[in-house]
This record gives C-alpha cells, sequence and structure tokens, in this order.
C-alpha cells in the first residue's frame, strides 16, 4: 500500500553561496535538482556572476537569481565580486563585503518568506533565517573527508591540534589521510591564522559557529564513497545531516565556441591534458580522463589523498619535503596513469567502476527524493523536537516523519553491529533493511553467495519499490506480487540443469503450477549483416573483438 505523503506543496528554498565560482556552481547544481522536483528556488549571488551561470540554469521558471550588489570594502579592487576578482591572499576582502550585505539578504528573507536557507561562510545567517521563520542549512560543497578531517569540534578536543594526523575519533580504516609536515602548515595558516573577513575572524572560527548555529547540515556526496567520513560527522555533531548524493552536473546548454571547438578537435580523442585549477573531482571521476592529483592548497591536500589512497582512482604527483615538484615528478605521475602500469591498471579499473555508479540515474534520483523528504522534516519539526512529548498530538506524524528518515542511520549501525534479532514497532520499513543485502528466507543454502552490496540494495530498493511504475502508489514491485497471486500458472525461460534450486524455491514459496520452457536459446537471424559492419569486423581476428550486451 502506498504511503500517504505528508507535504505536498512545493518547497521555498534560498540560497546564499560563498562568492566563489567553485561554490556558487556547486549551490547551482543542487538547486536545480531541487527544481527538477517543482521546488521554487530564490538564489542571491553576485551581479556579474548572473551572466556566467545562466547557461547552467536548467530550470528558470524556477531558480530565480537575485543578484547581490558587493559592498565596496577598504583594499577591495573596484568591481570584483568573487574570489576569481582577487589573489588568493585577498579573499578575507570578498568575506568582508559578504558579510556587510547582512542588511540587504535580511530584507529579502522577509520579502521571500523561504522555507529553507541554505548557506555555507556566512555563519551569520542561521540568526537571520530563525528571525524570519526559516530553517537553516549549511551546505557543504567539499568532500566530506575534507571536512570530516577539519572539523571544529574534533580538532577542539585533546590531541586534536595536530593537523599532519586525523583527529581523535576519525574512522580507522581511512588512516591514510595524512598531511606532510609542509601541508599541515599552509593549511593551519589558511585556516586559523590567516584574516578571513575581518580582524580576529579566521575560516576555521567562521565554520566552528556556522555548525553549531545551523538547523541541519547537508552535503554534496554519497554514502558509497563517503559514508564513513559522513557517520564520523554525524557521530560528532549529532545534528540531522543530509546527502544531495553526487551531484553529477548535466551539461551546459551552451556550446563551446567555434575557435575553441575547432582548436580540441585538431588533437586524437584522449591526448589533450586538461589542468583543473580547482574542485572538480566528482566531475572527472565521470568523464573518460585520468586523474593526476596536484593539490596546492586547505582541502584539496586532503581530496588527494582521498582520490589516490582511499579510492585509489588517480596519482598524486611526488612532492619533496619542503612540498617542491619538479616536471620530472608531473611526467612521471602522468606516465604512470596512461601506461600498462600496475598502479595506472588499478587506478583506471576503480575509476570506471565508480563512473558506471555516479551515472547511474537511479543513483542520484534516489538520494534526491531522499533529501527533499528530509528537507521537509526540517522545515516542519520544531526545532530540538525529537519525541512526542515535545510536540502537540496533532503533529506527531511529523516525528514518524523524522524517524523514517533515520533509515541509513539505522542501516548502517545493523551492518556494524550485526545482531541476531531487530525488534521494532511503527517503523514498518525496518524488516527491508536487512533483508535486501540478503537472500530472503528459505533460500537455498547452497546459493548464500548471492547477496547485494548496501548501495545495490539501495538502488534495487529504489527502481522496484520507490519509483512509481503506472502511475500515482503503483510500483513494480507491487503489480508483481499482485501478478503473482492472481495467476494460474507460472513459467519461466530456464533449464533445472542451471536454475533448479532457485526454481524449487519460488515453487515451494508460492506452490502454483510451475513449468520451466528451457533455455529458449534463439535461432540465428536468417538475415545477413550489412556490408559495413560485416566489413568492421572482419578486419579484426577471431575471437579478438569484445562485444558488450547491454541488458539482462
Amino acid at each position: 500500500m502506498a504511503t500517504k505523503k505528508i507535504y505536498q506543496k512545493p518547497l521555498h528554498v534560498a540560497m546564499y553561496p560563498w562568492f566563489a565560482f567553485g561554490h556558487l556552481t556547486s549551490f547551482l547544481h543542487l538547486a536545480n535538482k531541487l527544481a527538477e522536483k517543482g521546488h521554487k528556488i530564490s538564489f542571491f549571488l553576485p551581479t556579474k556572476a548572473q551572466q556566467k551561470l545562466t547557461p547552467h540554469n536548467h530550470h528558470p521558471q524556477l531558480i530565480t537569481f537575485i543578484p547581490i550588489t558587493v559592498p565596496a570594502v577598504e583594499g577591495l579592487p573596484r568591481g570584483a565580486e568573487t574570489t576569481a576578482d582577487v589573489p588568493y591572499e585577498d579573499r578575507s576582502l570578498i568575506m568582508a563585503a559578504m558579510d556587510s550585505t547582512q542588511d540587504t539578504i535580511e530584507s529579502l528573507l522577509g520579502q521571500l518568506k523561504p522555507n529553507l536557507v541554505f548557506f555555507d561562510f556566512t555563519e551569520w545567517l542561521p540568526e537571520l533565517a530563525r528571525k524570519h521563520g526559516a530553517k537553516s542549512v549549511y551546505y557543504s560543497t567539499i568532500f566530506c573527508a575534507s571536512g570530516a578531517y577539519l572539523l571544529p569540534r574534533a580538532r577542539a578536543q585533546p590531541g586534536g591540534q595536530d593537523l599532519t594526523r586525523p583527529p581523535p575519533g576519525f574512522p580507522p580504516s581511512k588512516s591514510m589521510i595524512t598531511l606532510q609536515a609542509h601541508e599541515a602548515c599552509a593549511v593551519k595558516f589558511a585556516v586559523t591564522q590567516m584574516e578571513f573577513g575581518g580582524p580576529g575572524k579566521n575560516l576555521l572560527q567562521r565554520h566552528a559557529v556556522a555548525l553549531e548555529a545551523c538547523d541541519a547540515f547537508a552535503a554534496k556526496t554519497c554514502r558509497e564513497i563517503e559514508g564513513e567520513y559522513c557517520d564520523f560527522i554525524d557521530n560528532v555533531y549529532k545534528k540531522p545531516f543530509f546527502l544531495a548524493g553526487p551531484m553529477v552536473p548535466e551539461l551546459p546548454k551552451a556550446k563551446l565556441d567555434d575557435h575553441t571547438n575547432g582548436w580540441l578537435n585538431s588533437f586524437d580523442k584522449g591526448t589533450v591534458v586538461y589542468c583543473a585549477l580547482g574542485r572538480s573531482l566528482m566531475e572527472a571521476l565521470v568523464n573518460e580522463c585520468q586523474l593526476v592529483l596536484f593539490p596546492q592548497v586547505t582541502d584539496q591536500f586532503i581530496n588527494a589523498r582521498m582520490m589516490s589512497l582511499d579510492l585509489k582512482v588517480g596519482v598524486e604527483v611526488e612532492k619533496g619535503e619542503n612540498g617542491g615538484i619538479t616536471k620530472d615528478g608531473i611526467c612521471k605521475a602522468i606516465n604512470i596513469m596512461m601506461d600498462d602500469t600496475i598502479i595506472g591498471k588499478e587506478a583506471r579499473m576503480n575509476q570506471l567502476k565508480w563512473r558506471d555508479f555516479l551515472l547511474a540515474p537511479a543513483v542520484q534520483e534516489s538520494y534526491t527524493g531522499g533529501f527533499i523528504d528530509k528537507l521537509r522534516a526540517v522545515e516542519g519539526l520544531p526545532r530540538g523536537a525529537e519525541t512526542t512529548v515535545d510536540v502537540p498530538y496533532e503533529t506527531r506524524s511529523l516525528i514518524m516523519a523524522a524517524m523514517d528518515l533515520t533509515q541509513d542511520t539505522i542501516e548502517s549501525w545493523l551492518g556494524q553491529l550485526k545482531p541476531n534479532f531487530v525488534f521494532f514497532d511503527f517503523t514498518e520499513w525496518l524488516p527491508g533493511l536487512a533483508h535486501l543485502t540478503r537472500p530472503p528466507p528459505g533460500f537455498p543454502p547452497s546459493k548464500s553467495m548471492i547477496t547485494l552490496q548496501a548501495h545495490e540494495a539501495c538502488a534495487v530498493k529504489f527502481a522496484v519499490t520507490q519509483m512509481e511504475f503506472g502511475g500515482p502508489g503503483k510500483n513494480l514491485l507491487q503489480r508483481h506480487a499482485v501478478a503473482l497471486e492472481a495467476c494460474d500458472a507460472f513459467a519461466a525461460k530456464t533449464c533445472r540443469e542451471i536454475e533448479g534450486e532457485y526454481c524449487d524455491f519460488i515453487d515451494s514459496v508460492y506452490k502454483h503450477p510451475f513449468f520451466l520452457a528451457g533455455p529458449m536459446v534463439p535461432e540465428l537471424p536468417k538475415g545477413k549483416l550489412d556490408d559495413h559492419t560485416n566489413g568492421w569486423l572482419n578486419s579484426f581476428d577471431k575471437g579478438s573483438v569484445v562485444y558488450c550486451a547491454l541488458g539482462s
């Protein structure tokens, strides 16, 4: 039976990202996903950035760009609006300018009355949101590995000040994530000593205040890639924490200019080296390019370790003790990735695995649906409410909705604890958490190797139970169940010699007449291949062509 949704009215979300294009575009990717589901977005951005971001706004009827005039700040060049307009050491002036927009932002929130406000570096925004009846969501555009490594509460604990090592409580299986002494020194300077927005203010301090003040956290990532880092952050702060999924962006609608397009087409495919000067790692994972990592600042060091040592999808350029690099070091890293080396082969194989996962439509669709459900719960549940004692009787459904949003957390704990029994009452979804990763009760014991990984079970569950199939309230598993109960007999295209034990299991459960039609190997088609395809195949040695069958 389909579950009736409590909230049907579209959400209105305001977004105010840090004035850096890596952050602006990441927020816009999320805005596109929310707008795709019918939600309204008010997107605050610096005036000149609007022209650059407009081609990436795929839902202009729902995403409204609201240009913000960047106030004059002493030392900030005239016309400078984003970090792209100033040297790295002057980005503090951009932050100071954003701080000067508080009155403007408060006025807009008062007029627009959004349900939720997404932000990152403007740690004063949660208070403004609360004043105007909105909930605040801190949205992290960096990898959770970096966020976890530099997590303010964890770094404030005894032993947490040494940045060459992970903070106390960091996942033991991720102990390969470390910094060299010169990197730790550079990170410490950047996040704790470098002025960020005015005297006495630094990046880590603002980050710490933002994390304490917000109503919820959200991150552009997925459990399959960063689950352990996410669990660490969740355990430290114990606030609602939502994963938006990998958020692989759609291709922009605008085309390359003729000059650039012509220049690229003058090279053979796969021979151009693209230097991405910033965060574009998730996009790199889904493209057919090899990753050579050359981190320069703060979170880039941690990202490079995660990519090269944890996920093993790329190679980091070797550096000396003081961080020096040579062109020989860069060439060596490129050659490792491009040539037939053990490390290069493993990285290419791992990247292909993650590429297939990240590009599967059901993955992002599942995360987006869950993300919106969690936003609705945060928007509707009073701050700090945890049990029915905290809410009026008529709104206890919000507590149930909040419990429903703990499925990922409970699934993670069940995977770690592996209990023999699980007692529950109202969480009707709980039996299914254990079931989809393992065969059902009564499954042939000799076939116990047939299992699913957690992310596979999640994708299967979404495809057969959550994705609409033929109309509202209908799904594939539901229709399949009705069909099996209603029919007079089953038949299957298989044979006992291959699938006998599976057939016996089905037979014992339903006890309907069950007929096997045999393997049903089709006859060869009578038609011949066209001359072009036939000629192309014959140009290869026999047995040397790999055929990819995209189906069952």
